[in-house]
């Protein structure tokens, strides 16, 4: 098992209800590797009190979706827990089978695109966001027939609110604006609060 790390977010009734009106939804994003977050792992409908939970977990998934950033993340095929160090197999319509390889790091899973075409790969984690279990990716990139990907997962969390955000979808451009919170080691719990007046996420209850 992994461990847990706890997030609560807590936004004023003023706050919930401007947020409401725009259409905008809380996005919780996480990067693999050294790039920024392409996917929003988690949007959620605004609310005064948000509380999200999630082991360090990650499985790794395919999808026929493509990286654009008006498209949301349909999944095809999946596998979670992944276990690092494998390379997972996808013959195109599922992941057949998994190998473990000397030569991946500690931490990194890869997959292989052994299909006829093109598709896209990721990592995945779930979260419990108020107690509803979700299960969603964290990036995704697109690899060629026979094409490798190496990916790493990263413990920071990325917090923002956005119109229109879904769940899945493809993140143009993290704004600039957007909270980065470091989870691991002796940080396990975190507790912010919405500021309207920036619209940004600070630390505080």
């Amino acid at each position: 098992m992994g461990q847990t790390c706890t997030l609560l977010l807590h936004i004023d009734a003023e706050g919930v209800a401007e947020l409401a009106a725009t259409g905008s939804r809380v996005v919780v994003a996480k990067p693999a590797g050294s790039a920024p977050p392409n996917v929003a792992w988690l949007a959620i409908e605004p609310r005064t009190r948000i509380s999200i939970a999630w082991e360090e977990l990650y499985g790794v998934f395919a999808s026929n979706t493509a990286v654009r950033s008006d498209s949301t993340i349909a999944v095809a095929s999946r596998v979670h827990p992944a276990t690092e160090r494998r390379i997972y197999t996808y013959d195109g319509l599922r992941f057949a089978d998994a190998r473990t390889e000397a030569r991946i790091p500690p931490g990194h899973y890869d997959v292989w695109n052994a299909g006829p075409a093109a598709a896209t790969f990721g990592l995945l984690q779930a979260a419990s966001v108020d107690g509803t279990v979700l299960q969603s990716p964290l990036n995704a990139v697109v690899l060629p027939a026979d094409f490798t990907a190496d990916f790493t997962p990263d413990t920071r969390v990325y917090v923002w609110t956005q119109r229109g955000a879904e769940t899945g979808a493809i993140i143009g451009e993290v704004p600039r604006h957007a909270a980065v919170l470091a989870f691991g080691g002796q940080h396990r719990s975190r507790s912010y609060r919405y500021d309207g007046s920036g619209a940004v996420f600070v630390p505080g209850p």
